[in-house]
């Protein structure tokens, strides 16, 4: 969330992606452990995954850029939700 009050939505690439995931894994369970197919299987559910994660990067590195572009300063802050928490209850 910006000090403007405009916040960034989550795109949870990882749900997204989650159906192509559990075919992958699926069809690496099917196959004879340590067989050709098996590490054909268990590369194309590694490339999928990286796949996931590359996502993810890229769109963290657009934000960062994009805010970088529009704004002089950026500081993050780095809550603490347990004191908090205890903070409001102990002023009651």
């Amino acid at each position: 969330m910006t000090s403007d009050g405009e916040q960034i939505e989550n795109p949870r690439w990882y749900r997204a992606e989650q159906k192509c995931l559990r075919v992958l894994q699926c069809r690496l369970a099917r196959r004879t452990r340590f067989a050709r197919n098996w590490y054909q299987a268990v590369q194309a559910l590694q490339s999928q995954h990286q796949h996931i994660a590359n996502r993810r990067k890229d769109f963290l590195n657009n934000l960062a850029n994009d805010l970088t572009v529009r704004y002089d300063r950026i500081a993050v802050e780095d809550l603490r939700i347990a004191n908090i928490v205890h903070s409001i209850y102990d002023s009651v």
